[in-house]
């Protein structure tokens, strides 16, 4: 999938990005929820310390997002994320053993729990909104939770809407 389309009625869509800054001590992580309409309905981002490689921060924005959400009491999810390794690992029934091993294992023992949550893959041009919010300024273990959507952010979820 290119474009972000919203989920069927009665299923919430999140969107989750992260962003790994070179030279930095900590990476983010932004996520998004809409409704079926493609409406806003929250967002977070957060920042964690630099994890060792990319794939570790890519299996770890799904777990923070899946925690989240399932925090929230949301009941029937589709999460995105552009990580094509991570949703290829959650998949599959292998055991992993590299770095993102223990977090692949986490997220699936979450999934266990929630019955109607769906990870799927979504190409980076359809999970922009999520890199706008992993792209904003946040120091290390620090987070935000946006109940409107941040002004720079605006643009992207119009766009999205319109690309139905």
């Amino acid at each position: 999938m290119h474009k972000w389309r919203p989920p069927e009625q009665g299923t919430w869509k999140v969107n989750v990005g992260a962003s790994v800054f070179p030279q930095a001590e900590h990476f983010t992580v932004g996520m998004v929820i809409r409704d079926y309409t493609g409406a806003f309905v929250e967002a977070k981002v957060l920042a964690l310390p630099c994890p060792a490689t990319v794939l570790e921060a890519e299996s770890i924005e799904v777990k923070e997002a899946l925690t989240w959400v399932m925090q929230r009491g949301y009941s029937k999810v589709i999460l995105e994320t552009d990580s094509l390794l991570t949703v290829k690992a959650l998949s599959s029934s292998n055991k992993y053993l590299l770095e993102v091993g223990h977090v692949i294992e986490q997220y699936r023992l979450l999934l266990n729990e929630a019955p109607g949550f769906l990870v799927s893959h979504i190409r980076k041009q359809g999970n922009k909104v999520a890199h706008v919010l992993a792209r904003k300024p946040c120091v290390t273990n620090c987070f935000h939770v946006f109940t409107s959507p941040p002004t720079d952010m605006l643009e992207t979820l119009l766009n999205d809407s319109s690309n139905e």
